[in-house]
C-alpha cells in the first residue's frame, strides 16, 4: 500500500467515520470483510484479490 493517499491514522478514522454513517442511517453490513472489500473497492477502483 505504498501507494495510499491515506496514512493509517486517517484510514482509521475515516473508517470509522463511515460505520458510524452506515448506523445513522440503518445499514450494517453483514460482515466486517464485505464492507472493507467495498471501502477497498470505492478507494482504489480495483478488487483486492488476498
Amino acid at each position: 500500500m505504498n501507494d495510499c493517499i491515506f496514512t493509517v491514522e486517517e484510514f482509521n478514522l475515516f473508517i470509522k467515520g463511515f460505520i458510524a454513517r452506515l448506523r445513522e442511517l440503518h445499514y450494517v453490513p453483514e460482515d466486517i470483510g464485505t464492507l472493507t472489500a467495498t471501502i477497498g473497492y470505492i478507494i482504489t477502483g480495483k478488487v483486492n484479490e488476498e
